[in-house]
């Protein structure tokens, strides 16, 4: 009888070890599987951040060769505008050396209620 009971003991310590084992590796299965899906939800928000940030970076560029162009552009006005003005002042100032009567007229104070015009304060929107 003790036999049994010891060979029954065994048996039963031998089953329990096997379902401790068992639900071991099914716990650590269950774990394996949620980082798995931990892994696969980081990788995806990964590759969307990855996707971000490239089109930011290539809207940035995009944006920056466009500010490049606009303030080449903006040059380029600027030096016809100022050469322009230049060949205006040059002109002017060969007809005044060379012509009396032009001389003459841009030597004539400019009356004060024209001056006045100017002293307006500007409105709104007045460039």
């Amino acid at each position: 009888m003790q036999v049994k009971l010891i060979a029954f003991l065994v048996a039963a310590l031998a089953f329990m070890g096997l379902g401790l084992t068992a639900y071991h590796y099914k716990v650590a299965a269950k774990d394996a599987l949620v980082a798995r899906d931990a892994a696969v939800r980081d990788r995806d928000l990964a590759v969307t951040t990855n996707r971000n940030n490239e089109a930011a970076r290539l809207k940035a560029e995009a944006d920056a060769a466009r500010a490049d162009r606009l303030v080449s552009e903006l040059q380029d006005q600027i030096d016809t505008a100022n050469q322009s003005t230049l060949d205006v002042a040059t002109r002017l100032s060969e007809l005044r050396a060379n012509n009396a009567k032009v001389n003459d007229y841009l030597g004539t104070p400019i009356p004060d209620d024209i001056l006045r015009l100017y002293d307006k304060p500007k409105a709104a929107g007045d460039h």
